[in-house]
């Protein structure tokens, strides 16, 4: 069972990873640079990652997009829908560990049933709070529309505190990315802030 759980922890955090990769490459894209944004936002990451909770990161995501020169009527817009929309880390690990565990209990998983899963991840995904362990619910009806057998939620319960880590963090990055790259191309971004 450990080495079912390391697989399943490997594979995500392999995916989580992967996502914040794209998300720095959307940052070159906007034509600044992946290692400065990282830095700026190192503090506020950390905020994240021990809290656990993007939600009640919000302020200090809010300092990181100031420090940044991040306009105020960008970030105070789009950092708290980033809170409760962008959750491209929940939707993968979710969708990502239900259908590892599907495999792991011998269920055939089928091309549809991958395309369902991530629909259903993503829509359970924006009802989530953002809260530690309010992901429970949301595998619960994730896994029965797999038709998992509910004995699979302690494999989830056993690594879902740790990854849910991860997912706030791979969560509150996407936000600050997507609120840095649109202040860059309308053209609001402080460039004397976002260089000093």
């Amino acid at each position: 069972m450990l080495l079912e759980l390391g697989i399943i922890a490997a594979v995500n955090l392999s995916g989580l990873l992967l996502v914040m990769f794209f998300d720095c490459l959307r940052v070159k894209y906007a034509g600044l640079s992946p290692l400065r944004f990282i830095r700026k936002y190192s503090r506020a990451m950390a905020h994240v990652f021990s809290t656990t909770s993007s939600s009640v990161s919000l302020p200090e995501n809010m300092k990181a997009a100031d420090s940044m020169g991040i306009p105020n009527r960008i970030y105070s817009l789009t950092l708290p829908l980033g809170v409760v929309f962008s959750k491209n880390g929940s939707i993968l690990y979710r969708s990502l560990t239900a259908l590892l565990v599907a495999l792991l209990f011998g269920i055939d998983v089928t091309f549809a049933d991958v395309i369902a899963a991530v629909f259903t991840a993503s829509v359970i995904t924006l009802a989530t709070p953002g809260v530690p362990g309010g992901a429970y619910i949301a595998f619960s009806a994730l896994l029965a529309a797999l038709n998992v057998p509910v004995q699979s939620m302690a494999y989830i319960i056993s690594i879902d505190a740790v990854m849910d880590i991860f997912i706030a963090v791979v969560n509150s990055f996407g936000a600050m990315v997507t609120t840095l790259a649109f202040s860059k191309s309308d053209g609001v971004l402080d460039m004397e802030k976002w260089n000093s």
